[in-house]
C-alpha cells in the first residue's frame, strides 16, 4: 500500500472538531479531538479515538467519566487552545468558562452542545485506543453550524 495515497484517502473522511474534558480529584485535562462517531442508538454509545500518551487519556481511564463538547463553526481559536497543556483557573480551562454537568464532569458553557459520557469499554489498539462510551446526558445550547476539520484547514489523520 502506498502510504501517501493512504494518507490522501483517509483525509477524505469527514471529521468534526470536539473538546474532550475530564476532571479527577481536582486535576483537569481537555484536548481537541476529531475521531468521534455515534456507535449505537440503544444504549446511546459513542466511539472515540484518544491518544494513549496524553494526560487526557490517563484521566479518562482513571475517572471513566468525561464530556464531549461540540464547537460552533466560529470557535476555531477555542479548538486550537486545547492543542497544549490544560490550565485550570477560576472555573476556566485555558481561559474558557466551564461548569459541572449533571454527571459532575466539566462542560464548557459557550459551545454548540455537549454530551456527558461514561467509559464502558476500552479497545487497546494502535497509538490511539478506542473508547466506547455511553451517553448519560446531553445539552443543546446553540443552533449554529458546527466546526469541522476541513473548515479549519488542519489535518489530523492518514
Amino acid at each position: 500500500m502506498d502510504k501517501s495515497i493512504r494518507k490522501k484517502v483517509l483525509r477524505k473522511i469527514t471529521y468534526g472538531i470536539y473538546i474532550l474534558a475530564v476532571e479527577s480529584e481536582g486535576q483537569y485535562s481537555a484536548a481537541t479531538i476529531t475521531w468521534v462517531s455515534q456507535a449505537s442508538f440503544e444504549p446511546p454509545l459513542l466511539m472515540i479515538g484518544l491518544k494513549k500518551s496524553s494526560n487526557t487519556y490517563k484521566l479518562v481511564n482513571k475517572t471513566k467519566r468525561f464530556s464531549i463538547n461540540i464547537l460552533n463553526e466560529s470557535q476555531k481559536n477555542m479548538a486550537a487552545s486545547f492543542f497544549k497543556d490544560t490550565k485550570y483557573d477560576n472555573d476556566k480551562l485555558n481561559g474558557f468558562d466551564i461548569k459541572s454537568g449533571i454527571t459532575n464532569v466539566p462542560v464548557f458553557k459557550d459551545v454548540n452542545s455537549y454530551l456527558e459520557c461514561e467509559l464502558i469499554n476500552l479497545i487497546e489498539v494502535g497509538d490511539h485506543d478506542i473508547i466506547v462510551a455511553e451517553i448519560k446526558n446531553v445539552e443543546n445550547i446553540s443552533e449554529q453550524d458546527v466546526l469541522n476539520l476541513k473548515a479549519t484547514g488542519w489535518n489530523y489523520g492518514g
